[in-house]
């Protein structure tokens, strides 16, 4: 079954960012690192390297957990309230 799901929160100094989508197995993680098990690997893995950078880069956390038939990744940055508005 397959599905995609986002959730995003603002909550006081942070927005949170929750996504999930089915996924077939966890073969592609290893450690903190994933490799896309697409076969066409050259077109193919830069989103989780992309999401990493930008949320490091605003002082961000992330969060991935792969299980057997789904695949999560939550996202909190930190919201610089002397730029806002």
């Amino acid at each position: 079954r397959r599905y995609i799901a986002l959730t995003i929160q603002y909550k006081p100094d942070y927005l949170i960012v929750h996504i999930e989508n089915a996924a077939q197995k966890k073969d592609g993680f290893s450690g903190k690192r994933m490799k896309t098990t697409k076969p066409d690997r050259g077109n193919h893995g830069f989103g989780i390297s992309n999401i990493r950078y930008l949320v490091n880069k605003h002082n961000g956390f992330i969060r991935i957990s792969p299980e057997e038939n789904r695949f999560a990744v939550d996202i909190a940055i930190l919201i610089n309230k002397e730029t806002d508005g």
